[in-house]
Formats: C-alpha cells, structure tokens, sequence
C-alpha cells in the first residue's frame, strides 16, 4: 500500500479509508476496505500526487482528501472511496494539509505553498460549494508563516489556524475574514492539530507540536453574551475578563453610555459607545495583550474597571 500509512478514516457505512504515501510515485488515490482491514481495495489512478495528509467525511457523505501537488490539491469522492476526482484549484497552494466541514458544508483547507510560490506563505481557502471553487480568505494575515497546518472549529464559532515555521495559533471570530495571533508556543515549530476538549463546565484548546512532541492546553473564554452561573455573573463590570478582544459590558447602563479604555500609563488608547443589545465593545486591533482600565460612563454614573487583554 505504500511506503507510509498517513491517513485513517471510518465512513458512515463502516468502511475503512487510508491514505497513503508514495515517496514521490504519483496517480494513487486513497485505499478502501470493506472488511474491517483484512483486504484492500484502490480505485483508478488520477493525475496527483499520491501523499495523503488527511481524509474527511462531510455531513452529505462524500469523502475528501488533502494531497501534495501543484493544482487539485483536495480529492473528493462521492462513491465511497471507488473513484476519486480534484476539485477547485487553489492560488499558490501546493500542499493541501488540513480539511474541516463547518455547519452548512462549508469546507476550510489550510495550505503550504508550491516548491517556487509567488509568495512563500501559508493560506487558508473556504467552499461553500462541496470543493468546486475554493476562496482564499484571511490574505495578509499568515504572512509570517509557510505553512497552515491545522484547523479546528470551536464550539463557540470561532475558527482557530495552526502554522508552521512559528508554531503560531491564529484565532478568527468572522469565519476567517480578518486572523488574529494568540501567541507563538514555546519550543515549538509546527503546530500540527488543534483540538476542543470540554471538561466539566470549561472548554480547553489541545496543541499538538513538533519538534519537541509538545502538546499545550489554553482555555478558551466562552462568546459574548453567553449564559454562565449567576454566582459566576459580576455584578457591575466587564465580562470576559481577561478577554482575547470583545467584552459585554454588565451592569444598568443607559443605551449609548461611552466607554474610553486606557493604558497602564493612564493614556486614551480607544473611545466608543455600547451597543447592541448585549452592550457588547469589540477592543481595537492594534491594542496589544497587556493590562487595561475601562471608563464606563452614562447620564447617571461612571465606573472604571480593569481589564486584562490576551491576543
């Protein structure tokens, strides 16, 4: 079956997939069996090349597969693994690495570039029509990286990027839009997966990394406006805190009431107004992860609150 076994999947029949590696022969797609491992099976050869990094699974059931390659770098399969087709081709892209299915069938692919890119820097692409055309989404903000490597969804919608040579995670909060870091993992170089883990009432994000096989773990804060335990709830205040850039904002205030964040060193950094029926304030972008303090304001009172901000 080849040099190396990279991939494994169970479909929804039952049926076992493996991806497969190679060493530089092309034409080969994913391998199949029915019964439970004892005999395999291959469809007919496609025209790319043969190193599988991942296969998925999508909710309408078709199969797909990231690859190596220049052009069709995601396979897709809509017969069980028999046959296998490429789908849309990807500006620059020349290793598909990861594959995730968000709800509505919408397809995220993360990439590394070709051997001679335009540009040598990681991308993430979107399809909302089952592969057929990919979008590049996110331009300009994996400009220090080479490589997307991971992906993951997160039960509260954000979307979460792995990359490579950093071993950066970014974070996205407008289906991959606008990225922003969290933070480069110490010692670590590439970010391979990225996985959610709930324990108890709290959801934990799970790294794992080369070159050291590291894995680190970072909470993630609940979104804006979701329910928590009364006794958990401030009183008065801002709340996430810390916060990874967007607050709601507790107490009786006044529609309209102005918000003016400062710096440790007492110096206006951001002025806005709440808004929303949550009293949600979205912190500028270019403020850095660092100690704050928040004047809330209205006709009738005026508080300040400190504030803690993780990027």
């Amino acid at each position: 079956m080849g040099q190396a076994i990279t991939a494994l999947l169970e479909d929804a029949s039952g049926r076992i997939h493996a991806g497969i590696n190679y060493l530089g022969m092309s034409g080969y797609p994913p391998c199949y069996s029915t019964d439970r491992g004892f005999i395999w099976a291959q469809g007919p050869s496609t025209a790319y090349n043969s190193y599988h990094y991942l296969l998925l699974q999508a909710a309408d059931g078709s199969l797909y597969c990231g690859t190596w390659g220049t052009g069709g770098l995601v396979l897709k399969s809509t017969d069980g693994g028999a046959s296998w087709a490429a789908t849309g081709t990807m500006f620059d892209a020349g290793h598909a690495t990861t594959i995730i299915e968000t709800p509505g069938g919408i397809l995220y692919a993360g990439t590394y570039p070709k051997t001679n890119p335009v540009e040598p820097i990681g991308r993430v692409f979107k399809s909302s029509d089952g592969g057929a055309n990919w979008e590049e989404i996110g331009y300009g903000y994996f400009n220090n990286t080479s490589g997307v490597r991971a992906l993951c969804r997160t039960a509260n919608g954000d979307l979460l990027a792995g990359t490579a040579p950093n071993g950066e995670v970014f974070v996205s909060s407008d289906g991959g839009l606008t990225w922003a870091s969290t933070g480069t993992l110490p010692n670590a170089n590439v970010v391979y997966a990225l996985l959610e883990k709930s324990i108890g009432d709290t959801s934990f994000l799970y790294a794992a990394t080369g070159p050291n096989g590291d894995v680190f773990r970072a909470r993630i804060l609940p979104p804006v406006g979701a329910q928590f335990p009364a006794e958990r709830r401030p009183s008065c205040g801002v709340w996430p805190n810390p916060t990874t850039g967007q607050v709601r904002i507790i107490g009786p205030f006044l529609p309209d009431a102005e918000v003016a964040v400062y710096d440790v060193c007492g110096s206006l950094v951001q002025e806005a107004r709440l808004c929303g029926p949550d009293n949600t304030l979205s912190l500028d972008r270019h403020l850095l992860s660092g100690s704050y303090h928040l004047r809330i304001r209205d006709k009738r009172r005026s508080i300040t609150v400190p504030l803690l901000l993780l990027r």
